[in-house]
């Protein structure tokens, strides 16, 4: 499996994702809007998924980070998600321990290939001119044991207190953090702890559970819990060929490249219920013929025994078998001959979490003639040899075989067991042991996905598997496991890390790994150089490091001597790190005053902390069960028609299915293997045919997108007669033309299709379609009530998609009248924001409601002696005006023709992928760099001081650039030799050109839409200064608290998930306007003040008075911790209406030479755009 998010990048789709997401299409629902999202109970975070994407790459790049940056970037993401995810009850967090031996073969593969891989990077990155960091970072530090590991730890017990003191998303649920401390990888943590909740009494069969993770051995587990309200959490995945010609290396990704694959990042949750669903619809008829035949058919054993099938195409502790593979059909090949061997059995290959070896010895013999003559098929062709329909043609038998395909297989494996086992055909006892440990390992993993580590010793210890063809027999192997116990964590570094990372161990352990007179250095098992075998691999990540198996009593004999022999000398905090601990629950308790250390510099300490730390251990499994967790269906669990709101199910209407290829397309190119479409029954009873029978829809709410049903409105219904709409309070009919009704038809005909093509549903012929609005949010009006807001984009969807209502409906949506007693409304207690003058936006707390619960009594911190529009320095930088000169301007300023200005600013590659342009500006993809480059309002691009000052030092410290770019100017690829005519060294001119631009300050910075609106770096640094000082005022002046007595629509309190009219709504903020956070959850704490300095639809880019924790230097604009982009709707407007205009152009000081060449200076200046009046309460005037 892929360690982490960047690497499942660099490999692309992960196999089996990709072959469930085609042969089940609909199992994945998108939830770019926060409406979409279920309501989920409980998350769980696998930390090693995003701790190594937060660390580092996998691109070879060997830039690093600080450690201050990796802990915060960690952080970041985890709220992230539970921004996305709000569990109600349940936050935990997973980091791995220290693992099963088992595991530790994966874990030392990839630490040495990790090794090699950095060394590899770091040379390439020297050969390039690039600077290498003093100390490069060594992923193989994300091990448990290590000081960095440590640190985390350390960091996480901050980062999750601080943010349950202040934000309310983290405030609700308990949060568990199983650290690197407690043995055990994370995700069998999670599912250890899922086990043991469930099986106890008084368990919530209906609890809906999330976990975020990439990896496919998450689906699986998700499966082993039969847990139906179930989802995963992935990013969602796309197919994009590599860049670049045929048979030349990909091109790197430019700079608005990168902008728009971040901005396209989105999740998607892949249902566990639809999966069961499509299992259930894929053996029914093995069902039905068990059932006829007098056996019991089980869903829940079916499942099981596909959990077992689909770890044998491989998984994190065994090495596939020969031949079994997801892209040779393997996968498609099993569930063929299980469905066929089922009603013959009249029982399953697992009970349980056992696996049935003559059961299993029996299904794979079925399966060793396809999969061998797969293997067969192949190595002829290698050969070039065409077997045709005969494979014992004198083709064949000419190139070494005797004729046959069984003599061929005989000697391909028995080529296949020498190579790689140094087994002769006649070694019986060799060959026995293979395959009892091969068999050892199914029934060790299998047991490890539903009970638990079995065996903390045994491991698989072979590079490769037998073939299928030699587990004849498993019925007579007798098997047993010794429990033992994990390895201490430098117990396993010593038995993971290679020589490279020696550094991550204390020094008396380390010089074990390269002493000559040690012994585990001795045994060979740190090898500098090593083989890595690709057969039967077609990915680099996929090879097999030929490195030796540790011995693990020597390493703990070696180990515990040195332990022994340092006890006296060896740092406590390093002693500490080489034991095991315990996990720790944190709870919401606003009376603790406890205060908590930060472990990085930059945040100050934690003060009245206000969360509770405890011990957390396991529940004990109920002896009613046997001590064991039982892998069933709860009782009173809620399917099918019955489904809990966002948790749907396909049996909810009437529907059939089929097996069959359809090209489903759901990662960017056609599937070429069978997938299970389903067709909805067009015979459901009241289906409409015509508009006329569902116009009394439109204007009303209904639900679209079966099966994720989404409330929306109709906005209009239309066949391909007529279209009816909802204007003004009347529904009017308009009919089509000639021309409108063919091009409905064949509109009507593209629906159908992507219903097949996208989600491999046959809807039938479409009828009806409705043009909606989906359901974006709820927000709270002046009168205290709470409405549904239906905006964003107008929706097709064919009738058939569409429904009255779902199963159930999601009580978060629902409206609500205000309260009767304010009391309810405005709890005392509650933090609150004042909207009316001349207290707009001041903090303060609920105290109290007098005059018989008509008003609201509000307690304020104010001071007095500061000005009100003192406040307001932004708008004030920003009506000073900022010059921007025109492209003929500045070529006339750098003295330079206006096409080198226009060319330069954008992407100019070189052969061989150098990039030699400012990439300030990018004109069809309608992006600029923020504060340097923006398009004027004739049109015409328009350049800032900052950008003036970077054409100008890049012409003077690389001028053979600016006249070699004259030279080649009509060349579709820039030649570097006649680009760089004269220069003694092209190479390296031109890698000092692009290692320039790299580390120049101004490449941190991001880009934005054309019709964006942002300060320039310099007003930026401007508002941050003011602010500061503003900041320092309010510290220091005198503080009074006041009373005053309100009416609630004067108030503004927040509302976890709804929005308020009192915000601020797309367009009605302003570069520079002052704002207050009016949310109480999120990075952000509720009521912090700060200054809009760009604006980009509904998204505002915020420098806040404070440091955040989440938040960021903007790319260079401000000090680190200072920026962060928030929603327009989470902020209130405190900013009076902007009435004052920009002083006449004048020409700058900077731009004094811009005149140089007898051309006058075109200075521009943004005119401040005129501001929507607010909405109810979004500013006191």
């Amino acid at each position: 499996r892929p360690e982490g998010v960047s690497r499942r990048n660099r490999m692309g789709i992960p196999k089996f994702f990709r072959w469930l997401s085609e042969r089940y299409p609909i199992i994945n629902q998108d939830v770019t809007a926060d409406a979409a999202m279920p309501e989920f109970d409980n998350l769980y975070l696998d930390m090693n998924g995003i701790i190594h994407p937060c660390t580092h790459s996998d691109d070879g790049s060997v830039v690093r980070m600080t450690q201050e940056q990796m802990f915060l970037a960690v952080g970041n993401f985890v709220d992230k998600l539970m921004a996305i995810v709000k569990p109600q009850q349940l936050l935990f967090l997973a980091v791995d321990g220290c693992a099963p031996r088992a595991k530790m073969n994966q874990q030392r593969q990839r630490r040495f290939r990790a090794a090699k891989e950095l060394s590899q990077a770091l040379m390439e990155a020297k050969q390039r001119g690039e600077e290498i960091p003093a100390q490069p970072f060594d992923s193989n530090c994300i091990t448990p044991g290590t000081e960095f590991m440590a640190a985390l730890t350390e960091f996480l017990y901050y980062y999750i207190r601080r943010k349950m003191k202040e934000d309310a998303n983290w405030r609700r649920p308990r949060i568990i953090l199983s650290g690197a401390e407690m043995p055990g990888e994370g995700e069998h943590k999670i599912m250890e702890y899922i086990r043991r909740v469930k099986s106890q009494p008084g368990y919530d069969p209906n609890l809906r559970h999330c976990i975020y993770g990439n990896d496919a051995d998450l689906i699986m587990l998700s499966l082993a819990t039969h847990e139906p309200h179930f989802a995963l959490l992935r990013e969602t995945t796309e197919y994009r060929p590599p860049r670049g010609r045929r048979g030349e290396p990909p091109q790197k990704p430019t700079k608005v490249d990168k902008e728009l694959e971040g901005r396209s990042k989105s999740f998607q949750l892949l249902h566990v219920q639809v999966l069961r669903d499509y299992l259930g619809m894929e053996f029914q008829g093995v069902g039905k013929a068990m059932e006829a035949a007098g056996h019991e058919f089980s869903l829940e054993r079916v499942i099981d025994d596909f959990v077992l099938m689909c770890y044998l195409i491989g998984n994190d502790f065994l090495p596939h078998l020969p031949g079994f593979d997801i892209i040779t059909g393997a996968l498609n090949d099993m569930l063929s001959v299980y469905s066929e061997m089922l009603p013959v059995w009249g029982d399953y290959l697992t009970l349980l979490g056992e696996v049935d070896l003559e059961r299993l010895g029996q299904f794979l013999q079925k399966m060793a003639p396809a999969v061998e003559h797969g293997l067969f098929e192949r190595e002829a062709e290698a050969r070039g040899i065409d077997i045709g329909v005969d494979p014992s043609n004198n083709e064949l038998a000419a190139a070494g075989g005797e004729g046959s395909e069984e003599e061929f297989v005989r000697e391909y494996k028995n080529a296949y067991y020498s190579r790689k086992f140094g087994l002769a055909p006649d070694d019986v006892e060799g060959h026995l042991s293979l395959r009892q440990k091969y068999v050892e390992g199914i029934v060790w993993c299998f047991s490890y996905y539903y009970n638990g580590c079995i065996s903390w010793g045994w491991f698989f210890n072979y590079h490769h598997t037998p073939f299928v063809s030699d587990l004849a027999g498993c019925e007579d192997m007798e098997i047993s496991f010794d429990l033992g116990k994990p390895f201490l964590p430098f117990q396993q570094l010593l038995g993971v890390l290679p020589i490279a990372s020696r550094k991550l161990l204390p020094e008396p352990y380390a010089d074990l790994m390269d002493r000559p007179s040690s012994k585990l250095n001795q045994a060979g098992f740190y090898p500098l150089e090593f083989e890595v075998d690709m057969e039967f691999k077609k990915n680099d990540w996929e090879g097999v490091a030929l490195i030796p198996f540790i011995d693990a009593n020597l390493l703990i004999h070696e180990h515990d001597k040195v332990r022994d022999s340092c006890a006296a000398t060896l740092p406590t905090v390093d002693k500490q790190r080489n034991t095991h601990g315990g996990q720790r629950v944190f709870t919401y308790d606003a009376s603790v005053e406890d205060t908590v250390p930060s472990p990085i510099a930059s945040l100050p300490d934690l003060t009245h902390c206000q969360t509770r730390c405890d011990d957390y251990v396991w529940p004990d499994f109920p002896m009613e069960q046997g001590g064991r967790f039982l892998p069933t269906l709860c009782e009173g669990v809620l399917t099918g028609d019955k489904a809990t709101a966002g948790f749907p199910s396909l049996f909810s209407r009437k529907v059939s299915h089929q097996q069959r290829v359809c090209s489903v397309n759901v990662f960017g190119r056609p599937s070429q293997r069978e997938s299970i479409v389903l067709v909805l029954d067009g015979r459901e009873e009241g289906l409409a045919t015509t508009a006329a029978q569902v116009a009394h829809l439109v204007g009303k709410n209904y639900y679209v997108g079966w099966p994720f049903l989404r409330e929306c409105q109709v906005k209009a219904v239309s066949d391909r007669l007529c279209r009816i709409t909802h204007r003004e309070g009347s529904v009017r009919t308009s009919n089509h033309s000639a021309d409108q009704a063919d091009k409905w038809v064949r509109d009507a005909r593209i629906e159908r299709e992507l219903c097949m093509t996208k989600r491999g549903l046959e809807v039938g012929e479409v009828h009806v379609i409705l043009e909606v609005v989906v359901l974006s949010g709820m927000v709270r009006n002046a009168r205290g009530e709470l409405k549904k807001v239906f905006e964003g984009e107008t929706l097709r969807y064919p009738l058939q998609l569409a429904a009255q209502v779902p199963t159930q409906e999601d009580a978060r949506h629902e409206e609500r009248k205000a309260a009767e007693a304010l009391e309810e409304e405005y709890p005392v207690g509650s933090e609150v924001i004042v909207l009316q003058k001349p207290l707009t936006g001041t903090v303060g707390i609920v105290v109290g409601h007098p005059q018989g619960g008509k008003l609201i009594e509000v307690e304020m911190t104010l001071t007095p002696k500061v000005r009100q529009e003192q406040d307001f320095f932004g708008q004030r930088v920003v009506q000073q005006g900022e010059a921007w000169l025109s492209s003929q301007a500045l070529s006339h300023a750098i003295k330079v023709p206006p096409f080198i200005v226009s060319k330069m600013g954008s992407t100019v590659r070189c052969r061989g992928g150098a990039d030699i342009g400012l990439n300030i500006k990018f004109e069809k993809k309608g992006f600029s760099m923020v504060g340097y480059a923006r398009k004027g309002e004739d049109g015409n691009w328009e350049y800032s001081k900052e950008a003036f000052e970077l054409f100008r030092d890049y012409k003077v410290k690389f001028p053979h650039i600016f006249s070699g770019i004259q030279r080649c100017k009509d060349a579709r690829e820039i030649d570097p030799k006649d680009l760089l005519q004269g220069v003694e060294d092209p190479e390296k001119y031109l890698g000092d050109v692009t290692d320039w631009l790299r580390k120049h300050p101004y490449a941190r910075l991001p880009l934005a839409p054309l019709h964006a609106r942002s300060c320039s770096v310099e007003s930026v640094q401007e508002i941050e200064k003011l602010s500061d000082e503003y900041h320092a005022m309010k510290a220091t002046a005198v503080r009074v608290t006041k009373r005053d007595c309100v009416p609630p629509q004067a108030l503004h309190i927040p509302l976890s998930g709804v929005g308020s009219e009192a915000t601020a709504q797309p367009g009605g903020v302003e570069v520079g306007d002052r704002v207050v956070c009016a949310v109480n959850s999120g990075a952000v704490p509720f009521g912090t003040r700060g200054t809009a300095v760009a604006v980009e639809d509904e998204k505002l880019d915020v420098l806040w008075d404070v440091q955040v924790m989440g938040g960021s230097s903007m790319g260079g604009r401000c000090s680190d911790f200072r920026g962060y982009r928030v929603k327009a709707g989470t902020v209130i407007n405190i900013s009076p209406k902007q009435k004052a205009r920009p002083s006449a152009p004048q020409q700058p000081q900077w731009a004094a030479g811009a005149g140089a060449a007898g051309q006058p200076v075109r200075v521009m200046h943004r005119p401040q755009q005129p501001q929507q009046q607010p909405q109810h309460g979004a500013r006191a005037q």
